[in-house]
């Protein structure tokens, strides 16, 4: 049901609290289901099959939330599209980095490389 699963509570001290986790699941689903008690039902057997929770009773709180657009999408005017946008922004000094700001599948190495780079870009001036 779910494609992926983080403790939030591992990037960082803040907050956390002892023998607790913060966890965030994403999952792909149709628009609306999140907010389904059966799809609720699915995370939660999902978690307790993958050996990350032994029950309900381990949840204290649970917020879904829906975002349309999880991933870039590839069409086939993507590369002249992006190519403009982008030519647009750094005329005006922005430099756009991430998934959402380069538009551009990445990972969490791929972000972090960006924003270095455009931090090293923007020392330069």
């Amino acid at each position: 049901v779910f494609y992926r699963v983080n403790n939030a509570s591992s990037f960082s001290m803040a907050g956390r609290e002892k023998d607790k986790m913060r966890l965030y699941v994403e999952a792909s689903c149709a628009q609306n289901v999140v907010q389904t008690p059966a799809f609720r039902k699915r995370v939660i057997a999902g978690l307790k099959d993958a050996g990350i929770i032994s029950g309900i009773k381990d949840i204290e709180f649970m917020h879904p939330v829906s975002t349309p657009y999880g991933y870039v999408l590839y069409t086939y005017h993507y590369e002249t599209a992006v190519a403009g946008i982008h030519q647009f922004l750094q005329k005006h000094d922005v430099y756009p980095v991430g998934r959402y700001g380069a538009w551009k599948y990445s990972s969490m190495e791929d972000v972090i490389l960006d924003g270095k780079q455009a931090a090293e870009r923007l020392g330069r001036q």
